[in-house]
Parts: C-alpha cells; sequence; structure tokens
C-alpha cells in the first residue's frame, strides 16, 4: 500500500509512520494473509475487544480480578501469610485469630494506606 502514497520530495518513514497510526487507529481495516491491507464494514478484533471490555458487566470483572488475584498471592509457603482474600469488603476483613492473611482491596477514599 504504501508504494502507491509515496510521493516525490517525502521520506518513506512519514509514510510507514501515518500507515502504523492508520491500523492503531482504524476499527474497520483488515489484514489478509498477504499482508494486504483493506477496508471491511465489519469491525476488526481490536475494536470487537474494546467494546467486551467496555460493555463488560462489573461484577464479572471484580469476579476475575479476584480469581487472578488468588492466584498470584496464594500462599506456597505460607512463612509470610497463610490465606489470601483478594478484593474483601470491609467487614469481611477479620484481624484477630491466629493465622496471618493479606488482602488485596480496592483503593478507597475513606481508608488511610500507611
Amino acid at each position: 500500500m504504501l508504494e502507491y502514497l509515496i510521493a516525490p520530495n517525502r521520506t518513506v518513514t512519514e509514510f510507514q509512520d501515518a500507515f502504523k497510526a492508520l491500523k492503531a487507529d482504524a476499527w474497520y481495516l483488515h489484514r489478509k494473509e498477504n499482508d494486504a491491507w483493506y477496508f471491511s464494514n465489519i469491525e476488526n478484533l481490536r475494536k470487537r475487544i474494546e467494546n467486551r471490555a467496555i460493555n463488560a458487566p462489573a461484577p464479572k470483572i471484580e469476579q476475575e480480578m479476584r480469581r487472578r488475584l488468588q492466584g498470584i498471592f496464594d500462599p506456597a509457603t505460607t512463612l509470610a501469610y497463610q490465606n489470601v482474600h483478594a478484593l474483601p469488603k470491609i467487614d469481611e476483613i477479620r484481624l484477630n485469630g491466629p493465622r496471618v492473611w493479606a488482602a488485596a482491596a480496592w483503593p478507597s477514599p475513606r481508608i488511610a494506606w500507611l
């Protein structure tokens, strides 16, 4: 596509940069297997992912965040902490008891983080 856009007294890099920006922003630009680019009336994969992320229900996002945080911070040796509570509600946090645990929580303006 670039060979058709290049003009006299213009550098190729100008057009390469412009095409990179077009590929990043054009939701209906698609690439064929032979690296040919074309416009279609169907949104591309990037736009579909963006739409799903915008329209995803908050409870589903929170559930997935809990699952991932639980997996990341799962205590393998239990030397530092024995339990992990990912994104607990404030009233679910129990600071008394013999076991040490870690909580990964949403930041809140009501809580002063040290």
